[in-house]
């Protein structure tokens, strides 16, 4: 038994059930150990729960600075895009992780709120400064509106997140209706 083993099977029952939901026995009988086991790795459930996490915050945030890297000398339109559909494709390949991200998201538990928004500001952050440098490119080189900065931001991580809710619950989402989506979004801020 390693603190690998009960991170994995703490990351499925919180991805399944949310922080609240998940008990630390039950993350002990899914690695085949007793609770009091887990406390020679973590001293508590919170503490589990923030490694998971800070884990998998550091993997999303280095795959969209990788994803930023390799097309930030493309055109707006395109960086925008590929940011988009290059950060769904990442949840749709793991059912666990983007149940992580829904239980974070939606459903965030009043007692961890402020300790979830602390740790969410370093990846908040990072995507602050992409949105920001591609959206001032955009300007800059005359493909998008002048608007203010915040507003594009603003606009464009709401496409972000309706497009994450619709890919995670409808039936009817399709990379193709990603793309329309995006279309229409884009007709809105070019030039």
């Amino acid at each position: 038994m390693s603190a690998k083993n009960i991170e994995q099977e703490a990351l499925k029952l919180f991805a399944l059930k949310g922080y609240e939901a998940t008990s630390l026995s039950e993350i002990a009988k899914e690695v085949g150990i007793k609770k009091p086991s887990i406390y020679s790795h973590f001293s508590s459930k919170e503490e589990l729960f923030f490694t998971v996490l800070n884990k998998e915050l550091d993997t999303f945030t280095n795959y969209i600075q990788k994803v930023y890297n390799e097309v930030k000398y493309e055109e707006t339109e395109i960086i925008l895009f590929q940011l988009l559909e290059k950060g769904l494709k990442y949840f749709s390949k793991n059912k666990i992780i983007m149940g992580l991200w829904s239980n974070i998201m939606f459903f965030q538990t009043y007692s961890l709120r402020n300790k979830l928004k602390k740790r969410m500001k370093k990846f908040n952050d990072n995507m602050l400064i992409i949105l920001k440098e591609t959206f001032q490119k955009g300007i800059l080189e005359g493909k998008i509106k002048n608007m203010d900065i915040e507003d594009l931001i603003y606009s464009y991580c709401t496409l972000i997140e309706g497009s994450y809710v619709l890919s995670f619950n409808s039936r009817l989402f399709t990379y193709e209706r990603l793309r329309l989506n995006f279309n229409i979004y884009w007709d809105g801020i070019r030039l």
